[in-house]
């Protein structure tokens, strides 16, 4: 990669300010989770973090998990930083288990979780928080906005051919050929 990629990557990828969190949109809750590699192509999935407060409650483990290797820049790891920071400050969401316990039931019920939705310029986050002791407690999938533009772009351009591969063939028509009519 030249350096004035790297240049408009570093520009584009800067950690923004605080973020909204919101309870998430009934019709994303299939965004708090890993469904298939289409949806991910689709939704620019980038990748997800998942995490547990541990036995005492406090402390905060998680692995991360990318989805499209391709996504994975340093401006996203720097705002994704910034996002978690913020969301583990005393008092936050994800500032230990009780406090999440207490806020979490303000998002959308989801099974046996409860689901919020916070964007950036660039990015879009998807947390799931699961209240209960001993899984883990939350998995926060982040997507990226310039892919799912770029998705549907190509999808758009690609929807007139399908159209036309559905269409059926015009019938055949042979000068040597009769037509057959039933015997009665």
């Amino acid at each position: 990669m030249n350096t004035e990629q790297n240049r408009r990557d570093s520009l584009r990828d800067r950690p923004e300010p605080d973020l909204q969190w919101k309870p998430i949109e009934t019709d994303k809750t299939g965004w708090l989770f890993s469904e298939n590699q289409e949806a991910d192509l689709e939704r620019g999935c980038i990748g997800h973090l998942r995490g547990d407060f541990g036995s005492s409650g406090t402390e905060f483990w998680t692995s991360w998990f990318t989805h499209q290797p391709g996504l994975l820049t340093g401006g996203f790891r720097d705002e994704l930083q910034s996002v978690v920071n913020q969301l583990r400050v005393k008092g936050g969401l994800l500032s230990g288990f009780d406090q999440m316990r207490k806020l979490c039931r303000s998002g959308t019920s989801v099974d046996d979780s409860y689901g919020f939705h916070a964007e950036s310029r660039n990015y879009e986050y998807c947390l799931r928080c699961i209240p209960v002791r001993g899984s883990y407690h939350l998995y926060l999938y982040c997507y990226d906005k310039n892919a799912q533009r770029e998705y549907m772009q190509r999808r758009e351009k690609q929807q007139p051919l399908r159209d036309k591969l559905k269409q059926p063939a015009p019938p055949v028509q042979r000068k040597d050929h009769k037509p057959v009519t039933p015997e009665r």
